[in-house]
């Protein structure tokens, strides 16, 4: 029998609980902060980052899911306990929901507007990451520029081309792709020679 144990809250509200519920979503929640710091960690120690780009599917998505944490929370806040059903969530898993979805909401604003980048691990864009063990080729396009409102920014696109994997079945391999950053103008030659490095 799981035992339930009940909070002590101010202003005399006594209808928070620590139930199985609220310590999966904690968990849930403490998961997804620790993976958003340790990709954090990651683009820090980046030889070179891309310029920024904005994913507008991810943003999109992060809008609903802030959403989703806005009507939990409503539901928090005009919450009232029924003692003669048990089986209603409790206030809790309403606070619990709206953490949740809200947290989800800003890791995909995050990634969306992440910085494409190299390090020594390998290559990571918003098309996906990729170890350097699994870059065929690369190229270079022309060299191409965009107004901003700190001026004219001048960049490379760089594309990779990743080798296809074969798995043990069929539906766990993964066919050869282009993944492709914005590289700014100055970071050319270093980057290529980083590159030409790696993949020798």
């Amino acid at each position: 029998m799981i035992k339930i144990y009940k909070v002590p809250i101010k202003k005399g509200r006594d209808d928070l609980r620590i139930t199985p519920s609220t310590i999966i979503f904690g968990s849930l929640i403490f998961s997804l902060i620790g993976f958003r710091l340790i990709v954090m960690l990651r683009l820090k120690k980046a030889y070179v980052k891309g310029l920024r780009r904005y994913n507008s599917l991810l943003m999109i998505l992060s809008v609903v899911f802030i959403y989703l944490a806005y009507r939990y929370f409503r539901g928090y806040l005009t919450y009232t306990p029924d003692p003669s059903n048990q089986t209603l969530l409790d206030a809790s898993v309403y606070l619990l929901n709206a953490i949740l979805w809200f947290s989800i909401g800003v890791f995909w604003i995050l990634k969306g507007a992440d910085k494409d980048y190299i390090n020594d691990i390998g290559v990571s864009t918003q098309e996906g990451s990729f170890n350097w063990d699994r870059i065929g080729s690369y190229k270079w396009s022309a060299k191409q520029s965009k107004e901003n409102r700190k001026g004219v920014t001048r960049y490379y696109v760089l594309t990779f081309t990743t080798k296809e994997k074969k798995g043990s079945f069929k539906w766990l391999g993964s066919k050869s792709r282009d993944v492709s950053m914005k590289i700014k103008a100055a970071d050319r030659k270093k980057v290529d020679a980083y590159i030409k490095q790696r993949l020798a």
